[in-house]
């Protein structure tokens, strides 16, 4: 056959491969071979350019399983767009060129090394430069496979994308030098982490929590005073039902005009019920304009105010970014939405020792699953369970382990609900 026509059948399945691992419903297992037959271009190839668009234009076609996502919900301009599709297949190619040159060397060890390094430097880079941090990283293609999983407690996104590549980069090596240590690692990884799933903490502190959300967005004042009655009602019953924490999600209403103290003393009111209220606004003062997540304690009053740190750009761009912690008396700490999506901040609430974050989200329904469980990852790298509710999206409750306990969706009603018992335990993690 053909050597052109071999390479483009290759070049075809790696892209079929690529859009099923990657992307906001990934498969986790198609991910660990997806680069398996751009792997065999490399060895036959005798150019490495001619290896490097191949690389590119698989992974490029693999990419557009995003497109509706990148183009109809974040509007993002079709350079900026085209530059996102076409640049980590450059990485890639160019990581698989690096990998073929050192097999041709006869190094496979540094081959498959150099292969994984090159991939990880470049997530670590785009981490700490993009303003979207770990959104995007190959690692959550693993999310729901949860013994692997595990490994982000020791080494964070980076130990499972070094899997993904040092992996099938030893397997395509042919080496038996390279192949043995790398599938030993992986059996490691993989024993050491059905061993963390085995252990259930002894001194995990049950929480009946309570989710209620609406995908309604209303602009006029009329219809943000009924959301928000309508939101302290459904909180008050949930309350006399029994639930302790009550979570309503990020910027129900863009508050302009309406006194804050209406809104405290609908809330508070509901808290009195017994419970704390967490809600999500996006408040305009005579000062700022904020997104932030009010928490009322159980005697009606307001316990705390967090601001959010990390905005969605441009979207929030005109937002106040907020710089400090609430660290609440039961280990319970607040984040809102994409701070999730950066590591950092919930390596600092589990320096303070936070035992449940509590999330009030929104998303844009088809990544609502993805930016979900980005959340649930820091988690079980942190060492902390979780409660978070998305509008337009979902309304979970997870483990410190990333085992998701209960679930829902926003828009299963009019006003969905989840009621469930949380497990608040701090865990100690090596990340």
């Amino acid at each position: 056959m053909d050597s052109v026509l071999i390479n483009f059948i290759l070049c075809v399945v790696s892209a079929g491969l690529w859009w099923l691992g990657t992307g906001l419903h990934p498969m986790w297992w198609a991910t660990w071979i997806a680069a398996l037959p751009l792997l065999v271009i490399a060895k036959r190839s005798k150019n490495g350019w001619g290896v490097l668009a191949w690389v590119v234009v698989a992974y490029g076609l693999g990419g557009l399983n995003q497109w509706h996502y990148l183009t109809a919900q974040l509007r993002i301009p079709t350079v900026p767009l085209l530059i996102a599709l076409i640049a980590p297949g450059l990485v890639l190619g160019l990581a698989i060129v690096l990998w073929r040159a050192f097999v041709l060397r006869d190094s496979p060890a540094l081959a498959a090394l150099a292969y994984a390094c090159t991939w990880v430097t470049f997530e670590f880079a785009l981490a700490r430069l993009s303003p979207h941090s770990t959104f995007g990283s190959i690692a959550y293609t693993q999310v729901d496979y949860l013994p692997i999983l595990q490994v982000v407690s020791l080494a964070g996104l980076a130990g499972i994308t070094f899997l993904l590549f040092f992996v099938p980069g030893a397997l395509a090596t042919g080496s038996v030098r390279v192949i043995a240590p790398a599938l030993l690692l992986l059996g490691g990884a993989f024993l050491w982490g059905r061993e963390r799933l085995a252990y259930d903490p002894q001194d995990a502190r049950t929480v009946k929590v309570a989710l209620i959300s609406s995908d309604a967005f209303v602009t006029s004042d009329e219809a943000e005073r009924s959301l928000i009655h309508d939101y302290a009602e459904r909180a008050a019953r949930l309350a006399d039902a029994g639930a302790k924490l009550i979570l309503i999600p990020e910027k129900i209403a863009v508050i302009k005009t309406i006194p804050i103290e209406e809104i405290d003393a609908a809330f508070g009111g509901a808290a009195k019920h017994g419970a704390m209220v967490v809600v999500g606004l996006e408040r305009w003062t005579s000062d700022a304009k904020l997104n932030e997540a009010r928490v009322y304690d159980s005697n009606g009053g307001v316990e705390a105010s967090y601001e959010k740190h990390h905005m969605l750009p441009p979207i929030e761009s005109h937002l106040l970014v907020g710089t400090a912690r609430v660290d609440l008396p039961g280990n319970e700490g607040v984040e809102i939405c994409k701070d999730m999506d950066f590591p950092g901040l919930s390596r600092e609430y589990a320096h303070d020792g936070a035992a449940l974050m509590i999330v009030p989200a929104w998303d844009f329904h088809t990544d609502g699953w993805m930016h979900d469980r980005m959340a649930v990852v820091r988690g079980v790298e942190s060492g902390f369970s979780l409660v978070r509710n998305a509008k337009e999206g979902l309304l979970t409750v997870s483990d410190t382990r990333g085992r998701v306990t209960a679930e829902q969706h926003s828009d299963s009603a009019q006003y969905a609900e989840l009621v469930a018992d949380a497990h608040a335990a701090h865990v100690s993690t090596f990340y």
